[in-house]
């Protein structure tokens, strides 16, 4: 979960403004392979 507020806010339709909001990245189907890639800087 990423927190979205100052430079990263996200514009409302609705508000016709920019507000603050909470960002969910959600994996629905899961693929039969996953491959997940960690380099050490």
């Amino acid at each position: 979960m990423e927190i979205l507020d100052n430079e990263n806010q996200w514009f409302s339709p609705y508000c016709q403004q920019k507000v603050k909001c909470r960002k969910i990245n959600l994996i629905w189907d899961s693929p039969k392979v996953f491959i997940i890639l960690i380099k050490k800087i």
